[in-house]
């Protein structure tokens, strides 16, 4: 093993937050700035109704056949601009059908 690998390899291992390590022989203690967290216990989630869950869409937010089309390219972008353009000029009162 080089010097090179070795530095990496304790490195790397201090900052997994290991406490000591053993490599051919030779015992290496890491002291650490901070303390180790201790491991999380898991968040339990309130019971919740799935109609909470999950919103319907309206007919109003169903994706149009232009924007299922073109999902997954840069028009994309543009359609979702033109959307959000058309319904910010409905907010002013200003529509144009």
């Amino acid at each position: 093993m080089t010097h090179a690998e070795l530095v990496a390899l304790l490195t790397n291992a201090k900052a997994l937050g290991l406490t000591e390590m053993t490599i051919d022989g030779n015992r290496y203690i890491f002291e650490t700035s901070k303390p180790v967290e201790a491991i999380r216990k898991p968040q339990t989630v309130p019971d919740v109704k799935p109609e909470e869950l999950v919103k319907p869409l309206s007919t109003f937010d169903e994706p149009t056949d232009d924007e299922v089309l073109f999902y997954a390219t840069p028009y994309y972008d543009e359609l979702q601009a033109q959307k959000a353009e058309k319904a910010k000029r409905q907010k002013d009162g200003k529509i144009d059908g």
